[in-house]
C-alpha cells in the first residue's frame, strides 16, 4: 500500500536530499578513505566507474566459447510532476522491472556484445504514464588485418517522450511512444601515425499517435523518417597521448511531414580538434567547426553556426574522478510548431569511491534551448546525485535523486520536478 503525501511537502524533503546525500559522502571521506586508498592504488590513473573489480563482477554463464550475463532490476520510482505542470503539480508513484540479457563473444578476430533489455513502469495513480520500453542491439568489432578494422552494430528499440520533453506536445496525456531502428557500420585503415575512418549510419522512426487530457487525438504520423549521415574522419598521432583529428559529415532527413509539416532538410558538421593527455590524471578531448542544415520547407529558416564538443576527466584523487563536457549542435527533430533547435549544453559531474563496494555520485547540466523560427527559448537545468553498493557479485542496491527544471519563454512549457529511484539488481 503506498501512503500518499502532500505534494509540497514532499517536494520540500526532496529538495534537501543532495545536501543529505553529499553531507554523507563527505563525511564518509575521513572514515573510509584508508580502506579503499589501499585498494585502488594500483589503479589510480584509471576513473573510478571505469576500474575492474573482478570479485563483484558477474560471473556470467559459459557455454561454448560464449559468455551470458543475465540480470534484473526491480525497484520504486517517485515523480513530483508526473505531467510537467506549469502549475499545480500532481505526484504518482510506479514500480519498475526490467530485466536484461548481455550475450559476449571474442576470438583473435572478431568481438560481438548482443544486449537486450526491457523496462516497464507500473504507476499507481495513473496509468496513462505506464510505459514499457525494449531494446536489443548488437554491436560487433571485426580485425580485418593488423592495420584494418570493421565497426558495426544494430539496435530496434521502442521508446517514450515524456511529458516534458523539449519534442514532446506540451498537451499530451502520457509520454508518445515510437519504434527506433538503427544500423551503423565504420571501417577504420591505419599508415602508421596516420590513419582514417569512414562509415555511416541510417535510422528509422516510427511514431504513435497521442492523447490531451479532452480525449482528442494528437497526430504523429507526420514525424515518421529516416535519418541518413554518412562521415569520414582521418587522424593523426602527432605525439604519445596525442591525435590531431578532422571529421567532416553529411546528413539526409526525410519525414512524412507534408505542407506546413514538412520537416525535410539535409545538412553538413566540419570539424577539427585534438584527444590529449596533458598527464596521466588529466585527459580528454576538445574538437569545433561549423555545420549548417537547410530545409526543404521555405517557411523555415537555414540553422548555421559553430559547431563544438568537449570533454575533460581529471582524476582529482585516487578515490575521485571529475569530468566536464560541453557541447554546441542542432537537436534532431520533426515537431508540430518546431522548426529547427539548437542546444548549448555543459555539464559537471563527480564519481566519489568510498569504498571498492560502494560510489557515489554527484552531476549537474545546464543546456539552452533557442527554437529557431519561433519566440521559445528554453533553460534547462539538470541536478542529481546517487549512491551504488555491491553487496557482492550477485546483488547491488541504488538510491538517485534528480532535479529537472525547464524555463521557458513560452510559460506553458515551463516546469520543474523531483524524481527518485530506488532498485535492487540481482545478476549472475
Amino acid at each position: 500500500m503506498l501512503v500518499q503525501c502532500s505534494s509540497h511537502g514532499v517536494e520540500a524533503q526532496f529538495a534537501l536530499l543532495p545536501i543529505g546525500i553529499a553531507m554523507l559522502l563527505f563525511s564518509a571521506l575521513g572514515s573510509h578513505a584508508s580502506l579503499a586508498g589501499d585498494s585502488v592504488q594500483d589503479e589510480a590513473n584509471v576513473p573510478v566507474r571505469q576500474r575492474a573489480r573482478p570479485y563483484l563482477a558477474p560471473a556470467g554463464l559459459y557455454y561454448d566459447n560464449i559468455f551470458f550475463y543475465p540480470r534484473v532490476t526491480v525497484g520504486g520510482a517517485y515523480d513530483s510532476n508526473i505531467f510537467a505542470a506549469p502549475n499545480d503539480p500532481v505526484s504518482d508513484m510506479a514500480l519498475v522491472i526490467a530485466p536484461e540479457l548481455t550475450v559476449s563473444s571474442a576470438s583473435e578476430i572478431v568481438r560481438h556484445t548482443f544486449e537486450a533489455g526491457a523496462r516497464h513502469f507500473q504507476y499507481d495513480r495513473f496509468d496513462s504514464q505506464d510505459r514499457t520500453e525494449a531494446h536489443a542491439s548488437l554491436a560487433s568489432a571485426r580485425q580485418i588485418r593488423n592495420d584494418l578494422q570493421l565497426d558495426t552494430r544494430f539496435e530496434a528499440a521502442r521508446r517514450f517522450e515524456l511529458p516534458g520533453d523539449g519534442f514532446s506536445p506540451g498537451d499530451s496525456l502520457g509520454p508518445i511512444p515510437y519504434e527506433d531502428l538503427t544500423a551503423e557500420a565504420y571501417v577504420t585503415k591505419t599508415f602508421n601515425r596516420l590513419g582514417v575512418t569512414v562509415g555511416g549510419s541510417i535510422r528509422d522512426l516510427t511514431y504513435q499517435n497521442g492523447e490531451t487530457f479532452s480525449g482528442a487525438t494528437i497526430e504523429q504520423s507526420f514525424r515518421d523518417g529516416t535519418i541518413a549521415t554518412a562521415s569520414v574522419r582521418p587522424f593523426y598521432d602527432f605525439s604519445p597521448g596525442y591525435r590531431a583529428f578532422t571529421r567532416f559529415q553529411v546528413n539526409q532527413r526525410d519525414y512524412e511531414g507534408t505542407g506546413d509539416l514538412n520537416r525535410d532538410s539535409e545538412g553538413y558538421d566540419a570539424r577539427a580538434g585534438v584527444e590529449f593527455l596533458l598527464t596521466p590524471m588529466l585527459f580528454g578531448s576538445v574538437d569545433a567547426g561549423i555545420l549548417e542544415q537547410s530545409y526543404t520547407n521555405p517557411e523555415i529558416p537555414e540553422t548555421n553556426g559553430l559547431a563544438a564538443n568537449g570533454q575533460l576527466t581529471w582524476l582529482m584523487t585516487p578515490l575521485m574522478t571529475v569530468t566536464a563536457f560541453g557541447s554546441r549542435s542542432i537537436a534532431e527533430m520533426a515537431a508540430q510548431n518546431q522548426d529547427s533547435r539548437i542546444d548549448v549544453t555543459g555539464g559537471l559531474r563527480l564519481d566519489y569511491e568510498i569504498r571498492r563496494d560502494l560510489i557515489a555520485t554527484l552531476r549537474g547540466s545546464f543546456t539552452d534551448e533557442d527554437f529557431s523560427g519561433s519566440d521559445r527559448r528554453d533553460d534547462v537545468l539538470q541536478l542529481g546525485a546517487g549512491i551504488d553498493y555491491s553487496l557482492n557479485r550477485n546483488l547491488n542496491f541504488g538510491l538517485d535523486y534528480s532535479y529537472y527544471d525547464r524555463d521557458s519563454t513560452l510559460s506553458e512549457f515551463s516546469f520543474s520536478r523531483h524524481v527518485v529511484m530506488v532498485n535492487v539488481t540481482a545478476q549472475y
